[in-house]
C-alpha cells in the first residue's frame, strides 16, 4: 500500500482562526470623525490564511466573518455623521491583506475608486461572483483584478472583492 500526501497538514489553523475572530471583536469603529477615513487591517499575524495548506473551509469562514464585520459596522452607523460609507475588501489569494474602510469624506471616498497609479491597475471582474463561489451572503459585491508592479519591475496579480456601501 502506497501513501501519497499531496497536501501538507496545516497545524492549529482552527485555533488560529478562533484567535483571529476574537481579535476582530476588538475593532472599534466611528472613533475619529475628524479624519477622512478609518481602516481596519486583519489583526495579529495571520499569515496562516495565505498558506496553500490552510483548509478552504477556514479561508471561507474568514471571508464570511470579515464581510459580516463590515455589515455590523454599517448597521451601527451613527446618524449624526453627514457622510459615511463602509465596505470591506477581501484580497484573494492574499487574505491577510484584506481591510475594512470607513469613509467620512465624500471626496476621499470617490478618490479611492479612481486614484490609481501606473504601478497599480484595476480591471473590473464582470463574469464571476466570489459570493457564489464561496457561499457568502451579502447584498453588494464588486470585484477587480489588481495588477501591481513593484519598483523592481516584478508584477503580481490578485483579486479585490468589495462588499458593503459600494456604488
Amino acid at each position: 500500500m502506497s501513501y501519497s500526501n499531496t497536501r501538507k497538514k496545516q497545524r492549529n489553523e482552527k485555533r488560529n482562526f478562533k484567535m483571529l475572530k476574537t481579535a476582530m471583536e476588538d475593532f472599534y469603529p466611528y472613533e475619529d470623525f475628524d479624519c477622512d477615513y478609518e481602516s481596519f487591517l486583519v489583526p495579529m499575524p495571520s499569515s496562516f490564511l495565505d498558506k496553500s495548506a490552510t483548509e478552504k473551509k477556514v479561508k471561507t469562514s474568514f471571508m464570511r466573518a470579515w464581510v459580516n464585520k463590515s455589515k455590523l459596522f454599517i448597521e451601527c452607523k451613527p446618524k449624526e455623521i453627514a457622510f459615511c460609507k463602509v465596505f470591506s475588501v477581501v484580497t484573494y489569494p492574499d487574505l491577510s491583506s484584506s481591510q475594512i474602510y470607513i469613509f467620512y469624506n465624500k471626496e476621499s471616498y470617490h478618490n479611492f475608486w479612481i486614484d490609481k497609479t501606473k504601478n497599480n491597475i484595476w480591471h473590473e471582474i464582470k463574469d464571476t461572483s466570489f459570493n457564489k463561489l464561496r457561499h457568502i451572503t451579502t447584498q453588494n459585491e464588486r470585484g477587480y483584478f489588481e495588477i501591481v508592479e513593484t519598483d523592481s519591475g516584478r508584477k503580481y496579480k490578485e483579486q479585490l472583492w468589495f462588499y458593503g456601501d459600494i456604488e
